[in-house]
């Protein structure tokens, strides 16, 4: 029994030695990288309440039923996104945004669907108001922007997008002194 007690405490000394004996400044800190400086300044400054919101008008739904796009504007900065939902169903969707005008196309991965999915509207659809609408088992909320995509066999919550507002979609900026031109022709 007191073998156990030293041996564990010997265990507990050799692992405080190397905790301490980690060299912090090998790792990056927030303060270090851009990218965190920018969303950390992001969320103090809307402070949980989400920048984001669909353009009134702007929502149109296909007359399939089974792709609802809408124009969507970053209130901070008036900088306008193209919002796509696609159904494939009552339970798969597919949420897509993008800049309306980018500086550049940006990369768009191909076969991110499996192969033979085809679209279909689902079973129930509620029509488009200013404050949202429902598509299937997707609720979107026009201000602020958000998602909630619940079960379509028993109502359950699945997946809530930008629920606690912090959806942040950075702009595609050139840098200070960079051409526009394409670097290859």
């Amino acid at each position: 029994m007191r073998d156990t007690v030293w041996l564990t405490l010997l265990a507990l000394c050799l692992v405080c030695v190397l905790v301490v004996a980690v060299d912090h400044n090998k790792f990056k800190k927030c303060k270090d990288s851009a990218f965190c400086r920018r969303n950390r300044a992001l969320a103090e400054q809307t402070e949980g309440e989400s920048p984001f919101a669909l353009v009134p008008n702007s929502a149109l739904l296909a007359s399939s039923g089974d792709r609802f796009s809408a124009e969507v504007v970053n209130r901070l900065n008036d900088h306008r996104f193209r919002l796509d939902l696609t159904s494939f169903g009552d339970d798969v969707f597919r949420l897509h945004l993008d800049e309306k005008q980018p500086l550049r196309p940006r990369y768009q991965a191909p076969d991110v669907l499996l192969p033979g999915l085809s679209t279909q509207p689902p079973s129930k659809t509620a029509p488009v108001s200013s404050a949202g609408l429902v598509l299937g088992a997707v609720e979107i909320s026009a201000s602020p922007l958000s998602f909630k995509f619940f079960d379509p066999r028993d109502g359950e919550l699945l997946v809530e997008v930008n629920g606690r507002g912090l959806l942040n979609f950075e702009e595609l900026r050139s840098r200070p002194g960079e051409s526009e031109e394409p670097l290859f022709h």
